[in-house]
């Protein structure tokens, strides 16, 4: 008990965050009232159980009722295009390095002869590919007058957390003609130097060896001369630090080094730099325009879910407002593609499912296609995809059982549809995504220097597979931000991807991932609502947003691995659509100005926390005293 007691005293002995507390239990009542007077069920007649029988038959196909109308473009579009102007603000510069020397050998070093003596402040860096060892210097940094003797500087770092990223190492501002930079370890690449002498950088007189030119030919993109070094957007940050660097491999036929995940997200990320080149916006794009485009297709699905404008518009709106939402697809890494493929499988899943049950086999097969179309690259891209399959499985043999009851009742051939159904399943859902993920590695084998061809890269494949199975069923690492599956749920936990903090000049840049608590608390009870609803008025609707959101979240639920709150992304999702659920039951009894007021509520959130979610510098007090709401946040 007196442990109880001194954690308490402890939690209030933290004063700033009482009042930063004061809008957590303002939301807190909001969603409860707001919820509260939306949440009782009506119950269905007694005939309820008819739904087993007759499976989930809902005219609800494009063209048709649920399908979009043209009152829907608007809502649609603006939503879309809001998001997006946040999306691509700060984004990431298209402006870095594109050229890279590379030590070959250690103990290869360049030598840059200024032309003159002048003092030396620092030197500013640019890391390519490749890193170190740790806790040792990986370049030596010295200078010279006379170009014969060195006095050694403040060495520099590779680290592999350190890639793709503007570095700096100070010097004792002695007066030198001279500056040599020696790799100690290789591989080793470099993208750009920056002498600053005077508070600007120098340009050399002449650079030996002459290939090493290349680290002086893009001075025009060296961070600002007493600034920060090191921004969000002029440098990798988190674990674009892997992603980044793979499709840079893939890119330059590299061997890959991050091989813990499929290579699919990673080749899409490659495609972004392919077009905008090596810079922060060209590997960040394709993350980014995924997640813009999430949001017409949410509403499509909200659409034909519900068959309501208002509704659709605002679960839509209520997503798009989600800080994680914007954190994770701003981000260069996979989970962005997972959520992205999940949505598909979902949507095609439920256009396949609402088909009418006299429906010919052959006109159900194009959604059923593109569902497991939609799986295959989704596990291509993330592993994690493949738990969205155990919904999957639920849904279809819930349609598969009502179709073969309808025919029994209604005297129609069942055998052929569903043996046909079952043959052309495991063409769409096995052979079709085993070959996309075989295809994915083609990267992975022509890297390796090897002929391409099938033996290779079917070996290569395996390999990969044992490789990832291995470090996934063996990691015991541990993480400062590391969270499990229950502290997700009401949003007590999440992640920091980058953090620059000056308390002396009273600013701060901070990337933090945390879902909007709007989202998170009054999601989580619209998921009990939607329990209510499949138990008391036996909805189709309801409990297909809860196989969604269930399937995605339960396997996390045995995970004794480090965990962290993005793996909560794919849920988050299907927390919108619980909220599109109750918002459709608002929008029946005509009260839409509640709905609009609910979204408008989740839309202030994002507004208020779009700082720490996307890097922009602001006043420290601001984070500290305003959106610092539980201790456990991580701003």
């Amino acid at each position: 008990m007196s442990s109880i007691i001194s954690e308490i005293d402890e939690y209030f002995s933290y004063t700033p965050h009482l009042v930063a507390l004061l809008p957590a239990v303002a939301l807190i009542v909001f969603t409860a009232v707001w919820l509260g007077r939306y949440a009782p069920m009506d119950k269905r007649s007694r005939n309820a159980l008819d739904w087993v029988r007759k499976g989930p038959e809902l005219p609800l196909g494009i063209g048709r009722r649920g399908g979009l109308s043209k009152g829907d473009i608007a809502p649609m579009l603006i939503i879309t295009a809001l998001y997006a102007a946040a999306a691509l603000f700060y984004l990431g510069n298209g402006e870095s390095p594109q050229t890279f020397w590379k030590a070959e050998s250690g103990g290869d070093s360049v030598v840059i002869d200024l032309g003159e003596p002048m003092p030396v402040e620092s030197l500013y860096y640019y890391s390519g590919n490749y890193h170190g060892p740790n806790d040792v210097k990986h370049y030596e940094f010295a200078l010279s007058l006379d170009g014969n003797d060195y006095r050694e500087q403040t060495g520099l770092s590779q680290l592999h957390s350190q890639t793709f990223q503007w570095r700096s190492a100070q010097a004792d501002g002695m007066s030198a003609r001279y500056v040599r930079v020696t790799a100690l370890y290789a591989p080793l690449e470099l993208g750009e130097l920056g002498v600053i002498s005077g508070g600007a950088a120098v340009a050399p007189s002449e650079v030996t060896p002459s290939a090493a030119w290349t680290l002086f030919d893009e001075q025009d993109v060296i961070p600002e001369i007493g600034g920060r070094v090191r921004t969000p957007v002029n440098g990798a940050y988190f674990d674009e630090i892997y992603h980044v660097r793979a499709a840079y491999e893939y890119q330059n036929n590299v061997k890959v080094y991050e091989t813990t995940h499929p290579p699919l997200g990673k080749e899409i990320i490659w495609a972004g730099i392919s077009i905008f080149g090596m810079t922060p916006f060209g590997w960040r794009i394709m993350g980014a325009l995924f997640g813009i485009l999430m949001l017409p297709l949410f509403y499509i699905l909200m659409k034909q879910l519900f068959n309501n404008t208002a509704a659709s518009a605002a679960a839509t709106a209520v997503w798009a407002a989600d800080m994680m939402h914007l954190t994770q697809t701003r981000i260069a890494t996979i989970d962005t593609y997972n959520v992205f493929f999940v949505l598909l499988m979902f949507l095609f899943m439920h256009r396949w499912m609402t088909q009418s049950n006299d429906t010919p086999m052959i006109y159900t097969l194009p959604p059923l296609f593109l569902c497991g179309l939609a799986f295959g690259l989704g596990v291509a891209a993330k592993w994690s995809s493949a738990y969205a399959g155990i919904g999957l499985v639920a849904l279809y043999i819930w349609k598969l059982v009502g179709r073969s009851g309808e025919s029994k009742r209604y005297g129609r051939p069942v055998k052929g549809f569903v043996l046909g159904t079952l043959i052309c399943s495991v063409v769409f859902f096995i052979v079709v995504p085993s070959v996309i993920y075989l295809l994915s590695y083609i990267p992975y084998a022509g890297a390796r220097g090897q002929a391409l061809t099938l033996s290779n890269l079917w070996g290569v494949m395996s390999e990969s597979q044992r490789i990832m199975f291995s470090y996934h069923w063996n990691l015991t690492s541990t993480h400062v931000y590391q969270s499990r599956w229950y502290s997700w749920l009401l949003d007590m936990q999440g992640i920091c991807f980058f953090a620059d903090v000056d308390k002396s000049a009273g600013s701060a840049a901070l990337i933090t991932c945390i879902n909007n608590p709007l989202l998170s608390w009054g999601g989580l009870a619209a998921i009990v609502c939607c329990v209510a609803n499949v138990v008391s008025r036996r909805c189709y609707r309801a409990l297909f947003i809860l196989i969604g959101y269930f399937s995605v979240l339960l396997p996390w639920v045995s995970v004794s691995r480090i965990t962290f709150i993005y793996h909560y992304f794919p849920a988050s999702m299907f927390l919108a659509a619980a909220l599109g659920y109750m918002f459709w039951r608002v929008a029946l009894t005509g009260r839409r100005a509640h709905i609009w007021a609910f979204a408008a509520v989740s839309a202030a959130l994002f507004v208020m926390f779009y700082p720490v979610a996307s890097g922009v510098r602001v006043n420290y007090n601001y984070v500290e005293y305003a959106l610092r709401w539980f201790p456990t946040w991580p701003l």
